[in-house]
């Protein structure tokens, strides 16, 4: 390339230097020199010398300084130096002292940074529990499974946001298996298809609501879903961008239904879904509860399916 780059009109520091090219994955001699794709483009330059340059590259003059810089030689940072995603999960919660400990206390540390539960309201010492246990507590006095799971998300800066239930039916143990596709590249949305049901944990009624939600999901959207689960994975600009509206039940199916929509990766993970521990569930365990919810969720599905859940719409606005 005569130690010019032409397209940018840069020269390079040695004389002597080849453009390798811009794509997506390129392995080099050198096995330190390795360079994998954030943006999709990355630029690299082998100098005569084996002395070399890395640099991100994307659409726009305002990355042209940075380049500049790292075509003049300047250190830039290899590819174990760069801060995986961070990760959050969020635990929305209602009188669940006696199972959210054991639900903290088994977060794997490794993987997440931030543990945010979302009390709403609990009168049995839930967040002292949650606290002592390790999480940091939102106290969120309006009631609403989507209210505590927007507080959740408002209060987090993280760049994966992870759901799940504090009763202890959702293993967090899993977590390494239902954020790793996001992690990898390869989706922009995990569910946690409860495909390993333990007795007692999941009424029958219950099933077949989010079997028949799900199914309706497939066939309007063209996305395979199975299951409308509480353990879930997703990046935390996605979710802001899908403008959820949904403050109670509905907010699980209204993220699936958007980020079909929106024709989002959607991944299923299997995972065992177990029996409670102690306590009483707010929607499974309660009939009326559970009919409320499969009208919240058939609502969602109607409003979405009509054109009618979006942000603007009948006045409704984003939690998040």
């Amino acid at each position: 390339c005569s130690g010019d780059i032409p397209w940018l009109g840069i020269p390079h520091p040695e004389s002597n230097c080849s453009l390798i090219g811009v794509e997506t994955e390129r392995r080099v001699t050198d096995p330190s020199l390795r360079a994998t794709s954030i943006d999709n483009r990355r630029l690299i330059a082998l100098s005569a010398r084996n002395t070399f340059t890395r640099c991100t590259l994307t659409t726009g003059s305002n990355h042209t300084p940075s380049i500049i810089r790292a075509l003049k030689g300047e250190r830039v940072r290899t590819e174990s130096e760069v801060a995986p995603p961070s990760v959050c999960v969020v635990i929305p919660v209602f009188n669940e002292a006696q199972a959210i400990g054991k639900v903290v206390s088994a977060i794997p540390r490794a993987i997440v940074c931030e543990i945010i539960v979302v009390d709403g309201g609990s009168s049995d010492g839930t967040a002292l529990v949650a606290q002592n246990a390790g999480a940091r507590v939102i106290l969120e006095q309006r009631r609403g499974y989507g209210r505590a799971c927007a507080s959740g998300v408002v209060n987090s800066s993280a760049d994966i946001v992870i759901f799940l239930d504090g009763d202890g039916s959702d293993d967090p143990t899993e977590i390494p298996r239902i954020v790793a596709p996001i992690l990898r590249g390869e989706a922009d949305v995990v569910l946690g298809r409860r495909a390993t049901i333990e007795a007692g944990s999941l009424p029958m009624y219950a099933r077949a609501g989010n079997l028949v939600a799900a199914l309706l999901i497939s066939l309007i959207w063209g996305q395979s879903v199975k299951d409308l689960p509480s353990f879930k994975a997703i990046r935390r600009r996605d979710l802001v961008a899908l403008g959820m509206t949904e403050a109670t039940y509905g907010w699980t199916i209204e993220l699936i239904v958007k980020a079909a929509r929106q024709r989002l990766r959607l991944r299923e993970i299997p995972i065992t879904y177990y029996t409670r521990d102690g306590g009483v569930s707010k929607v499974s365990g309660n009939l009326r509860a559970s009919l409320k919810a499969a009208v919240a969720i058939l609502s969602v599905l109607t409003r979405h399916a009509l054109g009618r859940g979006d942000v603007g719409v009948s006045g409704r606005v984003p939690l998040v």
